[in-house]
């Protein structure tokens, strides 16, 4: 979301228009071609246009627009870096995937190390690993995501570690952070679902884009295609 919003805010500038953000919006509402806006310690403010990457935040009265959204479900990683003593990887790389079939819990294994030498300590070399788990198969592998420890998410990536790159010695630091509900997930006809919500918000003659990771990809070009592209169509570009 912040990718969006930093493009947003300077493509919005180069055309001379101001742009408000808020990561806290409680409701919409529309009247006629303008956007009433409540917001969490903020006075009640009226808009020409809003570009919205909270799926889920709509007025009432876009209903069936409201249903789709929610049909867009998304799923959990847990992200685990781990940082071992000197040089340990068997192999150079930027890293490597793992397929459901051989593990479910594990999505994959960035080698940090390996393309960003130039952050080893001063003391001497590190190998940085970034282990990447859950996805579709999180509550399959490890549970509600609201129940699971940090340390099984920790212990699950030093196995992994251990078990596809050979590492027997134990991390000297870690971090572990669990991401909630942090990737969409694209069913058979999506796309077909976000023409049709587009349809709904042209007929209705709302102003409102729809950006984010929701709708035109999950990666980190997709969202900023799709901020640059809404506020393109905004004024016409």
């Amino acid at each position: 979301a912040n990718f969006v919003k930093t493009n947003i805010r300077v493509i919005l500038n180069s055309f001379g228009h101001d742009c408000i953000q808020s990561n806290y919006v409680n409701i919409f509402s529309y009247t006629f071609n303008y956007c009433l806006i409540y917001c969490f310690k903020s006075v009640l403010s009226h808009h020409s246009s809003v570009l919205s990457a909270l799926s889920c935040v709509l007025p009432p009265t876009c209903q069936p627009l409201i249903q789709q959204l929610q049909d867009i479900s998304s799923v959990s990683v847990a992200v685990v870096n781990l940082e071992y003593e000197g040089s340990i990887l068997p192999v150079k790389g930027f890293g490597h995937l793992v397929p459901s079939s051989e593990d479910k819990g594990l999505l994959g294994v960035v080698y940090d190390s390996v393309p960003f030498p130039q952050h080893n300590r001063p003391s001497g070399q590190t190998t940085r690993l970034t282990v990447m788990m859950g996805g579709a198969w999180f509550q399959e592998a490890f549970g509600a995501p609201e129940t699971v420890t940090t340390e099984c998410l920790l212990a699950r990536a030093t196995e992994s570690v251990s078990c596809h790159l050979g590492v027997t010695s134990a991390p000297s630091w870690t971090q572990v952070a669990l991401h909630k509900d942090c990737i969409p997930q694209y069913r058979l006809g999506h796309f077909r679902t976000v023409e049709s919500m587009r349809s709904f918000i042209k007929k209705k003659n709302l102003s409102l884009s729809l950006i984010g990771s929701s709708y035109d990809g999950v990666s980190v070009n997709d969202v900023i295609f799709s901020g640059r592209t809404a506020v393109d169509d905004l004024f016409g570009v």
